[in-house]
């Protein structure tokens, strides 16, 4: 089980003060202005990085960041034999395609994928885990599952119902801006 404990990222005011606190300000400096928005995006803002934190710190005992997780998860996900093209990754991922290449080939030289370029199409490659990729896989979902519902365990059903809702919400229409 993952102890969030011991992962909370330092922090001298809790982020909820610090949200209040700028929202706070900007009612207060502009008072005309609508900040109801901000009241929701600032949370969200904050949220990612204490995520991010959190995250990286239950990964990095197998030496991964969130982004070369977020590869070896989805291959993983993918079911055997454990591989995409890069088309279809990129598609399927939570984060950009920015610096995909590099990450690919870090990955590659720790030994946990392989690429190779499709045999009738060279524009296509192929990624795969390596059975390391598997193994190493396995254990950073695991322990990225406990993170996570250790992060959302002081939810009812109903408020992770409502707050999913919610976000899916919220990421359909941040599409639409």
């Amino acid at each position: 089980m993952t102890s969030l404990h011991k992962m909370r990222p330092s922090r001298p005011a809790s982020l909820e003060d610090r949200v209040k606190t700028g929202l706070r300000m900007w009612q207060d400096e502009l008072p005309a202005l609508d900040s109801s928005g901000k009241a929701v995006c600032g949370r969200v803002v904050a949220l990612s990085g204490v995520l991010n934190q959190l995250f990286n710190a239950t990964l990095a005992q197998f030496d991964l960041k969130y982004p070369e997780y977020g590869v070896l998860a989805t291959l993983r996900a993918s079911g055997a034999p454990y591989s995409l093209t890069q088309k279809q990754l990129l598609e399927t991922i939570l984060f950009s395609s920015g610096g995909m290449s590099n990450l690919l080939a870090r990955l590659e030289r720790r030994g946990l994928i392989l690429r190779q370029n499709d045999s009738g199409d060279r524009r296509v490659t192929h990624v795969q885990l390596t059975q390391a990729g598997v193994e190493i896989a396995n254990q950073a979902m695991a322990a990225q599952s406990g993170t996570e519902n250790a992060l959302c365990a002081g939810l009812t059903d109903a408020e992770r119902a409502a707050l999913i809702s919610a976000l899916a919400k919220l990421l359909d229409t941040a599409l639409e801006v």
